[in-house]
């Protein structure tokens, strides 16, 4: 995986759920020993928090394609992780307390999505701000299935979000039609979110 180009934490991430799965099946006697134990892992570095402001926001989502606007004001508006944002169903949308139930996360482990509980474990539900109310509303109309489980959001092909090929091919042209710090990351828009909400406390 170190190979292939992902990060130390999508390694870390893949290492956990394989490690706690082989876990499972030592404890069932299945297997006599946990062969993920022990394996060196890359160490995570800390990268530099970047944030934009809410017109940052705005000129950043007119570059990206229509029909991955709706997820970039998403992600800088409620600070859903992006893992979180692909995991997320029409059933978990509430419409008449303009909030989002988060209980699942999808993690890319060797180019399948696997869903699992959330970084903590937990279900939250996440206010979605007035300003994105309506936007989010046409987005499930257009382009959303009316099944409950089906996928707020996807790919152009309708399947989960491919974050590393997003990030290639969308997100990474969209920064430098802008002229925004090559630094800046997907994740940014979760510091971008605590930003904003922390500008609007009052003194």
């Amino acid at each position: 995986m170190h190979d292939e180009g992902l990060s130390a934490s999508r390694i870390h991430q893949a290492h956990s759920l394989i490690s706690s799965t082989l876990g499972a099946a030592v404890r069932s006697q299945m297997i006599q020993a946990n062969p993920a134990e022990g394996i060196s892992l890359p160490r995570r570095m800390r990268n530099p928090m970047l944030f934009l402001s809410p017109v940052g926001v705005e000129r950043l989502a007119n570059e990206i394609p229509k029909e991955h606007q709706t997820i970039i004001w998403t992600l800088a508006y409620t600070g859903i992780r992006e893992g979180e944002a692909t995991a997320l169903r029409r059933e978990r949308v509430n419409p008449p307390l303009h909030e989002l139930v988060i209980p699942d996360s999808a993690t890319d482990v060797h180019g399948r999505k696997v869903f699992t509980s959330t970084k903590n474990y937990e279900t939250r539900t996440v206010a979605l701000p007035n300003s994105l109310f309506e936007m989010f509303g046409d987005h499930l109309s257009a382009a959303v299935p009316p099944e409950p489980d089906a996928l707020v959001f996807t790919s152009t092909v309708g399947g989960p979000i491919d974050w590393p090929n997003f990030r290639r091919r969308v997100w990474k042209a969209a920064i430098l039609r802008v002229e925004l710090d090559p630094a800046l990351r997907i994740h940014d828009l979760r510091h971008t979110a605590a930003s904003i909400r922390s500008s609007r406390l009052p003194s």
